[in-house]
């Protein structure tokens, strides 16, 4: 559908706004603590990094193990 953005363009969009504002804030009985949006997105360029390194082509499509922390 023309004019939607699809999820990752808003994921971006939000990482890219105030580096500085939380992305993920993990909390636990005994403490909280959260990853700032410039910092979500430097683990995602490192990890993007790795995969070019590896030769992984762009647009392949890879499996992912998701946790619930970064």
């Amino acid at each position: 559908m023309h004019g939607h953005r699809s999820w990752s363009e808003r994921v971006l969009d939000g990482l890219l706004g105030d580096p500085e504002a939380p992305a993920i804030i993990s909390t636990t009985t005994h403490a909280a603590q959260t990853w700032t949006n410039a910092e979500l997105l430097g683990m995602a360029t490192a990890a993007m990094r790795d995969l070019d390194a590896c030769g992984v082509p762009t647009g392949e499509c890879l499996p992912a193990l998701l946790t619930t922390r970064p």
